[in-house]
Formats: C-alpha cells, sequence, structure tokens
C-alpha cells in the first residue's frame, strides 16, 4: 500500500474508470520516485496539474485531426518522443484506448516505469520502447510509421523537428507543447521544415486548472508532414545539437 493519499481525479469528458486509473498512475508514480528520480512533481495536486491535465490539453487536437483524417488515418497511432515518467503517452493511452501508442524513453528507469503502469492498468493500446529517438527514427519498423508523433518539452524546435520528422507519415502531424511567445522560434526553424517535407499549421493556447486564460503562457505547436523525410534525417544528436537545421 502507499502512503500517500490517494484524492480524485476528475478530467472533464473522461469516464470514471479512466479517472480511477489516472489515480493508480499517480499512486505509482509517487511509490516509484521514493526510489527512483522520476520526476521533480510529487505532490498529488501537481501530478493531476503540472502531468495529467497538461498532457490531456492536447485531447481536442487529437479527436479534430482523428476526424478530419479518417479516410488517411481509419486506426490513429502516435509516438510519443522522450517521454519519461510516461507524460503525455500513456495519459493519452488511458484517455483514448482506440489509439495505439508508442512511447519512446532512452532513460532504461523511466522506461521500466512506463512498463510497470502499462501492466498495472492493462494499458492494452500501450508499448514503451528505451532507445534513442535519433536512432529508432532510422529503424525501419517506426520509419514514416506513425500518423501522429507528440513531445512535451523535449527540445529547442529546430533539434524537435529533425527527432520526429523521420516518425511521421506524410499528412500526419506532430504537437508539441511549448509556451508562448513562439514566432522566433518558429522563424528560427524555418529552414528545417522545408528540409523535414513539414509545415506550420497552428498554434493552440490552453490553460490548466485554476489557471486564468489570459495569463497562460502555454500552447500546442502542430506542425503538418506533407513531405516523406530525407533517410538522412535525424542526423546523429551530437550533429544535430551542435549544428541544427
Amino acid at each position: 500500500m502507499s502512503e500517500f493519499e490517494v484524492l480524485p481525479f476528475d478530467y472533464p469528458s473522461l469516464p470514471a474508470d479512466a479517472c480511477r486509473r489516472f489515480e493508480t498512475f499517480a499512486q505509482l508514480l509517487q511509490d516509484h520516485n521514493r526510489r527512483v528520480n522520476l520526476t521533480a512533481i510529487t505532490d498529488i495536486d501537481g501530478i493531476y496539474r503540472r502531468h495529467f491535465a497538461d498532457s490531456l490539453a492536447v485531447l481536442p487536437t487529437l479527436d479534430n485531426f482523428a476526424r478530419s483524417a479518417i479516410d488517411l488515418f481509419p486506426t490513429c497511432s502516435l509516438a510519443d518522443l522522450g517521454s519519461g515518467p510516461g507524460l503525455p503517452g500513456l495519459a493519452i493511452a488511458i484517455a483514448r484506448p482506440t489509439w495505439q501508442i508508442t512511447s519512446i524513453e532512452a532513460t532504461g528507469k523511466k522506461a521500466r516505469f512506463q512498463q510497470t503502469v502499462i501492466d498495472s492498468l492493462q494499458l492494452n493500446n500501450a508499448t514503451v520502447i528505451s532507445g534513442r529517438i535519433e536512432e529508432l527514427a532510422h529503424d525501419d519498423q517506426y520509419r514514416e510509421s506513425f500518423s501522429v508523433v507528440t513531445a512535451r518539452a523535449l527540445a529547442e524546435l529546430r533539434i524537435l523537428l529533425e527527432l520526429a520528422a523521420g516518425f511521421l507519415k506524410p499528412a500526419g502531424i506532430l504537437i508539441a507543447w511549448k509556451t508562448v511567445p513562439i514566432d522566433a522560434e518558429l522563424d528560427a526553424a524555418q529552414f528545417a521544415l522545408d528540409t523535414l517535407g513539414l509545415r506550420f499549421e497552428l498554434i493552440t493556447p490552453y490553460t490548466l486548472p485554476g489557471e486564468i486564460p489570459s495569463a497562460s503562457s502555454l500552447c500546442l505547436l502542430v506542425i503538418k508532414k506533407i513531405a516523406s523525410t530525407d533517410s538522412r534525417f535525424p542526423r546523429s544528436f551530437s550533429k544535430l545539437k551542435s549544428q541544427p537545421l
């Protein structure tokens, strides 16, 4: 049994059984974090708000994409890059059980924790892979295999675009958690977008529970893949970090 108090989790539009799964997820995160450093956010309110609610802010964007792209992608598959303890990947898997989620995390202890969550919650629509993003993007099993790629606070945009592009199917989208203003970062990434076969689509502001919308700096950046990505990309991490596109 956990020594931490389990408080009810409630999120608009989620059924009760999904909310109970989030409560178990939070308890597992707190329990394991005592032994292995998984997150600096350890209080239940912080986990619910800054981890779960922040991850679930993507749901309207995913639902809109699934409706608009149903002819191209009857089954939606999503790769979450650098997912840490499973966020947003496993949160999406709980909230949208018809989506197939692949969570990619290079740090072994975090990937092992994710597997514990998957097993405990019986998330049959989720898989965790422990490996480096820039290497897996060249694996035929994953190359241009996903209709959606997500990344939450992973990297500067030019680097993120190069890491993500190889996983996306043409007509798929990348969704990145960012803070506004983002104009300068987008301007700097224009060459990367053109080189990788990507196009800026939209910015969607969002707020966390208890936030005043006008005071929030949070947003989701949506990038669409319009052409196949050259097989040279992504380059090695040292190269793409030292010489971003």
